[in-house]
């Protein structure tokens, strides 16, 4: 019985048995009960359809390594929204294989499972960064806890209905480190190359601060101090160029590729830089300054509560008394989500600091980040369910450090598992509510 209650608790190959279960039971849930379900929003599809047909089309500036969001239609104008190429090959063989009338039920099949992987990912890359000898919760418990959160955030559900690039650059980037915390310095660093490739946005933030690191390390007394911000195996004065050069490799390839989409007359309809920052005109009225970024933090927007269209939530709001009952109770979701994120953030800051065995992945990790609300200002605030992503791996580290490093929960006691598992549920339950409060532009 004890042999069998160990393979339950701390057996890595049940632990993926757990991954699975829990990550198809939160898909069929949601499918069924979240007012917009688990598939890509119109919008969406219309986009990697786009994407799609431009590559199975050999469009032109397919040689260019880039395809468009806009129509076969449009390119007759030379007007292009370019994306990358590489992202979605793998849609071109879903539509090959199940033809285009299947095509987004199976592509969104293919990105909810992607986001179990990504789930299971940033899991296993938690218990390595947090693993401490003689933790009363069984490390299995532990993974279930965090599978659980980061799949249930509000910030991954509305990657079922419209994924960014961020989730593939977040979950190479997430395996990267894994690999790099098992010494396959090799591959590890060409995950974290390719990583980038999925949005040079992230890698440009990475390089600027590694290169930084090193820069400061130089006038800094203490110039050793900027090693353990490298990966391992990375850390010597040569090597560690590697990384900074390995970070502003796709920003190099998408300035490349801008170039020569121009010289051939084509006219990119990207959003500019200073549009993204916020600071182009007086007439770019999402930028909300330096605050706005940071609406992330409560799940979804205050807004929705004011003004939520769902067909599911409107009718059942049928007089003043029932519409008070469902603000209050949105308020109050929205709030609970904001705290947690507050303890996360307090949770993750103390972790790297006396963690120092793993700042090279907590350190550059919130700093990019932080980086990231801080300089695309209309970009994080605008587009709230895309670069939020990134903050479900921050959120999954502060709550789970809380759960192995709060005092109250640190005694050795067959109720710590059951109380913990308590709080977990409630933190889950409210990431469910405040999910089903997002809006239909995902």
């Amino acid at each position: 019985m004890n042999f069998i209650l160990k393979d339950i608790f701390y057996s890595k190959n049940f632990r993926f048995i757990i991954y699975i279960s829990l990550g198809l039971s939160y898909m069929s849930f949601m499918a069924t009960h979240a007012p917009l379900g688990i598939s890509w929003l119109p919008f969406h599809a219309e986009r990697v359809l786009n994407s799609v047909n431009h590559i199975l089309n050999n469009s032109d500036f397919v040689k260019f390594g880039i395809t468009s969001w806009l129509g076969l239609k449009d390119t007759l104008s030379n007007q292009i929204y370019a994306v990358q190429a590489h992202e979605y090959i793998h849609y071109s063989i879903i539509k090959i294989i199940v033809g285009e009338e299947n095509f987004s039920k199976y592509g969104s099949y293919f990105d909810n499972f992607i986001l179990i992987v990504l789930s299971g990912i940033a899991t296993e890359l938690n218990l390595i960064v947090l693993r401490v000898k003689n933790n009363y919760i069984p490390e299995n418990l532990l993974a279930a806890f965090s599978f659980a959160i980061f799949l249930s955030l509000p910030f991954t559900y509305r990657m079922n209905l419209a994924p960014w690039q961020d989730v593939y650059c977040l979950l190479f980037l997430l395996w990267s480190y894994i690999l790099f915390a098992k010494n396959k310095k090799i591959i590890a660093l060409l995950l974290y190359l390719y990583s980038f490739l999925w949005n040079y946005h992230w890698g440009l933030f990475f390089g600027t601060t590694y290169f930084f690191i090193k820069i400061f390390s130089l006038i800094s007394k203490r110039q050793e101090s900027w090693k353990e911000l490298f990966p391992p195996s990375y850390r010597g004065e040569k090597s560690s160029w590697l990384i900074i050069f390995a970070s502003f490799f796709s920003p190099v390839v998408s300035v490349l590729q801008s170039f020569l989409l121009r010289l051939e007359n084509y006219q990119l309809t990207n959003s500019s830089a200073l549009f993204r920052v916020g600071i182009d005109s007086a007439s770019n009225i999402h930028h909300g300054g330096w605050l706005a970024p940071y609406q992330f933090l409560g799940g979804v927007r205050l807004t929705l509560c004011l003004d939520n269209n769902l067909p599911t939530i409107t009718s059942a709001i049928k007089n003043p008394l029932s519409e008070n009952i469902f603000l209050l109770n949105c308020f109050s979701a929205i709030l609970g989500m904001f705290i947690l994120s507050i303890l996360s953030i307090i949770s993750y800051y103390f972790l790297s600091v006396n963690k120092n065995k793993f700042r090279w992945v907590l350190g550059p990790f919130a700093i990019v980040f932080l980086a990231s609300c801080s300089v695309l200002q209309q970009s994080v605030a605008v587009h709230l369910q895309g670069r939020s992503i990134f903050f479900a791996f921050i959120f999954i580290v502060g709550i789970i450090n809380f759960f192995i490093s709060f005092p109250p929960l640190k005694k050795k006691s067959p109720l710590i598992p059951l109380f913990s598992s308590i709080l977990v549920i409630s933190f889950i339950l409210n990431n469910i509510k405040v999910s089903y409060l997002t809006g239909p532009n995902g």
